[in-house]
This record gives C-alpha cells, sequence and structure tokens, in this order.
C-alpha cells in the first residue's frame, strides 16, 4: 500500500512539472508571433507621422498645382491704379481686358507691364499700378474770364488747361463771388466742381 502510495506521488508530481515546462514553451512561442505593447504603440506612431508628412506632401503638391494654374482668364477683371506724388491722390479705374495678356501668368504679365507693379493676380482680378510725378485729373479752377465763368484742369503748379466754358455771366454773380473768381477758386474732384457751379447758377 505504501508502495502504491509512493508511485502516485512520483506521478503527481511528474505531471505537474510536464505542465509547468509545456506551459512555458507555449507562452514563449506566443510571445515570439506577437509584439509587445511598447512596439505596437512605436509602430502606430511611425504610421501616424507617415500619414501626416504624406498629407503635408500632398498640400503641398496642389498648392503648388494651384499657383501653377494661375492665369488671365478671358473674363478676369482688369484695373489700372495711378499714384500722383504731388498732390497724394491715387486713380483706380476698372478697364477693358487686353487680349495680349490672356493666358498668360503672373510672372509673364510683369513681363508686359515691366514699368508697372502688379498689386495683385489671380484668375478673376488683375490689379496694376503706377507712379507718377505732378497732379492728378481732378484738380479744377474756377475763374472768370471775359465776362464768363470757365473751368480749368490745373495739371501742374503753373499750368492750366482749358477744361470747360460755362454761359455763366458775371452779371448774375455776387461781389464776392466775383472777387474769388477772379484770383481763381481752386476745387478738387467733379462732385465738388459741380456743387460750387450749381451755386453760381
Amino acid at each position: 500500500m505504501k508502495k502504491y502510495f509512493s508511485y502516485g506521488i512520483l506521478i503527481f508530481v511528474c505531471s505537474i512539472t510536464i505542465g509547468y515546462v509545456y506551459s512555458r514553451m507555449w507562452n514563449r512561442a506566443n510571445n515570439d508571433q506577437v509584439p509587445n505593447r511598447s512596439t505596437i504603440y512605436e509602430n502606430s506612431t511611425i504610421i501616424k507621422e507617415d500619414v501626416a508628412n504624406e498629407n503635408i506632401v500632398n498640400e503641398n503638391k496642389v498648392l503648388e498645382t494651384v499657383s501653377e494654374e494661375e492665369k488671365v482668364m478671358p473674363n478676369t477683371k482688369f484695373a489700372i491704379k495711378k499714384y500722383f506724388s504731388k498732390c497724394g491722390h491715387f486713380k483706380f479705374n476698372y478697364t477693358e481686358l487686353p487680349l495680349e495678356i490672356i493666358n498668360l501668368k503672373k510672372e509673364e504679365v510683369e513681363k508686359v507691364y515691366s514699368d508697372w507693379n502688379v498689386d495683385e493676380f489671380s484668375n478673376k482680378e488683375i490689379v496694376i499700378s503706377q507712379k507718377e510725378d505732378g497732379l492728378c485729373d481732378e484738380h479744377y479752377v474756377i475763374k472768370l474770364d471775359n465776362g464768363f465763368v470757365k473751368i480749368y484742369n490745373k495739371t501742374s503748379e503753373d499750368t492750366l488747361n482749358l477744361y470747360r466754358e460755362t454761359d455763366i455771366s458775371k452779371d448774375y454773380l455776387t461781389e464776392d463771388d466775383i472777387q474769388k473768381l477772379e484770383i481763381g477758386m481752386l476745387v478738387f474732384g467733379k462732385g465738388k466742381l459741380n456743387s460750387v457751379l450749381e451755386d453760381f447758377e
């Protein structure tokens, strides 16, 4: 009986040992196939960085493509801006788009208008500007000449060009107005000019 009991204990110990060894071997085999958590995290970080870098590259490619495609279209608005150094004013006018610049890119338009600055350039609108010496053409002098009120365009400090003759006679003006008009009244802008003339009528 004691002999059987000893065999039983021996078989029990052997089976525990064999089970422990097999379980260790099985865990090792699975660990070799599945990476640990830190490895997974590092790999996912690398993948995220790669995706982010790829997005940046794609965005840059899109921007480059857009900038390459910016050119003058047949329906592009074309404006000219002129700065006048003597009076500090500027004139801004939309004008007809020159046919010779259609389908040109910004660099090509700058070559065509080498004496101008290209302030704005897009498919929708182009604005070119230039600085000029002298006064803009919105400076007027109202004077009496041969008994009638006449309007002159002041192009420089000393130069007056006849702009328009009126039928406003000296006979219908007050003494105060006559004195002002004999010296010459300086007016800026067509709106102000028309307002002053209406006061004389």
